[in-house]
């Protein structure tokens, strides 16, 4: 069997170039994150790195291939919020990592501290909370993610009441997001505020109360796009998560995200044990919720009723990008 040839990474196309030239400052922040999101503090192929951002960002950025990521890839490493080995040029053949101290913080967010996604998995990680006989989906779903090879990624999704949801998802770092869902026969249709997207398909099977996620290839695939198999999520009784993810839930983009949680970022930096964690954020958590809902209340009916008046374009098999 003969060697692969490194074939280097091609120049960005000319629609490419346009297309990036016209990025304002939030978007091109939210493609470097969703990079960032992807590295960890051990060394990762440039190229398993492209394929997960894609797939992280191909909803909102469906107009940019490998080739544009693998660059944006180089241009992190070159301002030092990555460290690399290998030519960058070519991304089958260089790896890179997240810095010592870019490890505590994404891009020009505030810092999510290893604490809190020890606290969202927890000491009693993805607990079943069956014994309470609940139905529907509503309520927190938590599952491991066996795609990652870290070992330690994991899927969290909050299903609101109000058709309102909220996940976070990764290994050591991770940002929450939110979407708007529906439910119908099992089948959970999904549209992604302005905030990191899922990127696939959700499912409730009541037979066995589990929510499944199966992730999908980016539009544009590259070629070492893997296939991804399915995140299991259970029912999950952890009150940290629970109320986190709720502190989120309708905001309708990172930065409203980061607005809500910052609080409780800033509590939890100094937190040495998952109990700590929950002595310090307690009552911090209650005082953002009740700021949340003096915001939200009155428009929280106006959000319901637009959304099922056009649950027909809220689908996924419906006309938009990447669904």
């Amino acid at each position: 069997m003969s060697e692969e040839v490194p074939i280097p990474t091609p120049p960005l196309s000319a629609e490419e170039v346009a297309t990036f030239e016209k990025l304002g400052s939030e978007e091109l922040s939210a493609i470097d994150d969703g990079i960032l999101s992807c590295a960890r503090p051990h060394w990762r192929k440039v190229a398993m790195i492209v394929g997960q951002t894609m797939q992280k960002l191909a909803d909102r950025f469906p107009q940019f291939s490998d080739t544009f990521y693998a660059h944006r890839v180089r241009t992190l490493a070159d301002k030092g919020r990555l460290e690399s080995q290998g030519n960058l040029s070519y991304m089958r053949f260089s790896e890179v990592k997240l810095p010592a101290h870019h490890v505590m913080h994404i891009g020009n967010h505030l810092a999510l501290v290893f604490a809190l996604v020890g606290m969202l998995q927890g000491s009693s990680a993805f607990a079943s909370d069956k014994q309470q006989l609940v139905t529907g989906i509503e309520g927190l779903w938590s599952g491991a993610d066996t795609n990652d090879p870290s070992g330690s990624a994991f899927l969290c999704i909050k299903f609101g009441t109000n058709g309102q949801g909220a996940f976070v998802s990764g290994a050591l770092i991770a940002i929450p997001a939110t979407f708007t869902y529906t439910l119908s026969q099992g089948r959970i249709d999904y549209v992604t505020n302005n905030t990191i997207p899922l990127n696939g398909t959700l499912r409730y099977d009541s037979a066995a109360d589990l929510v499944v996620y199966q992730g999908k290839p980016p539009r544009r695939a590259s070629r070492t796009a893997n296939s991804q198999g399915p995140v299991i999520m259970s029912r999950d009784s952890d009150e940290l998560k629970n109320t986190i993810l709720g502190l989120v839930l309708g905001a309708t983009n990172e930065e409203e995200v980061m607005t809500r949680i910052r609080p409780v970022l800033e509590t939890l930096r100094h937190a040495t044990n998952y109990d700590d964690a929950v002595a310090r954020v307690r009552p911090v958590l209650g005082a953002i919720t009740n700021r949340v809902k003096s915001v939200s209340g009155e428009s929280s009916r106006s959000v319901e009723q637009p959304r099922e008046a056009s649950s027909a374009t809220n689908r996924q098999d419906s006309p938009a990008p990447n669904r």
